[in-house]
């Protein structure tokens, strides 16, 4: 029985899926979903134009719809592709780390 992961990447201004086949490492899906709100996803701050920030919501609107397109879409490629095949889900985020400093530095 073939078996298949499932990879997320939180980037800045978006959410990306990808599905694999375990066995060959085949890339059967992929899909990008924008974040909605903001401008590309972020919100700037009027007041310092070195702030931005996302809305929480976003994430979760824009992995659902991700897995899902990209599962409907690796089901069109792999015949025996069934998402209770997903053996592992990996997650990746590109986005700030915010970290504690004092005004002379780290």
């Amino acid at each position: 029985m073939k078996t298949y992961s499932l990879g997320l990447d939180f980037w800045t201004n978006s959410c990306r899926s990808l599905i694999v086949d375990l066995e060959n490492g085949q890339e059967l899906s992929s899909q990008v979903v924008p974040y909605p709100s903001g401008q590309e996803g972020i919100f700037l701050n009027s007041k310092d134009p070195n702030v931005a920030r996302q809305e929480a919501e976003d994430y979760l609107f824009s992995m659902q719809k991700s897995v899902r397109c990209a599962i409907d879409r690796a089901k069109d490629v792999d015949s025996s592709f069934a998402p209770k095949r997903i053996m592992g889900i990996g997650i990746d985020t590109t986005g700030s780390s915010p970290m504690p400093i004092s005004q002379e530095g780290p």
